[in-house]
């Protein structure tokens, strides 16, 4: 094998495990919810329109979700319920 050869093989294998770090990386992304132990809320975020995303909290206890959005006029967090979700799964 030619010296150029050999040096085309490493690169291509260092390539590869640069390739496979950066996988390995983005796999590793934070969890889009968080259930927290100490409490009884899930929260999660969510698009509500092409422009704004929600942060949406629910209490597992008493089974309701409140969302809140910014409100780029206001500059200040505009909260939309509480909602029953019990209403709407019948309990389920």
């Amino acid at each position: 094998m030619t010296e150029m050869k050999r040096m085309m093989i490493v690169g291509l294998i260092v390539l590869n495990g640069a390739l496979l770090a950066g996988l390995i990386h983005l796999n590793m992304a934070p969890a889009q919810a968080q259930s927290f132990k100490s409490t009884d809320y899930v929260a999660a975020v969510g698009e509500i329109s092409s422009d704004y995303d929600a942060l949406f909290i629910t209490d597992l206890a008493s089974r309701r979700m409140v969302a809140l959005k910014w409100d780029k006029n206001a500059q200040r967090m505009v909260a939309f319920g509480p909602h029953d979700l019990e209403s709407d799964f019948g309990g389920r």
